[in-house]
């Protein structure tokens, strides 16, 4: 398994566009391009992909319904290595 880090949402695209991951673990407030867009770029090319949003934001249940459509699941910050481990554990079999 390798991780690979992408500084802003520009580099995120790049990075799925190359190396294909099987997960996207996506900040939403990055420089350049947020989160929230990069991940609408990226299913426009892919549906499948499992990708996690990380956010600082308290997500309230009828916020995570607009954005389910693009995000399979959200981490809230900060992030316990617990709850960061069985979240990917959900997605990644």
């Amino acid at each position: 398994a390798s991780l690979c880090h992408a500084k802003n949402g520009e580099e995120a695209i790049r990075l799925f566009e190359n190396d294909h991951p099987d997960l996207i673990l996506m900040d939403i407030k990055m420089p350049v391009m947020d989160g929230i867009l990069a991940t609408k770029k990226i299913r426009k090319k892919n549906r499948n992909i499992p990708i996690i949003a990380l956010t600082a934001y308290a997500i309230e249940d009828d916020n995570m319904e607009k954005w389910k459509a693009d995000f399979n699941d959200y981490i809230t910050k900060p992030a316990y290595i617990e709850t960061v481990l069985l979240t990917l554990n959900k997605y990644l079999k």
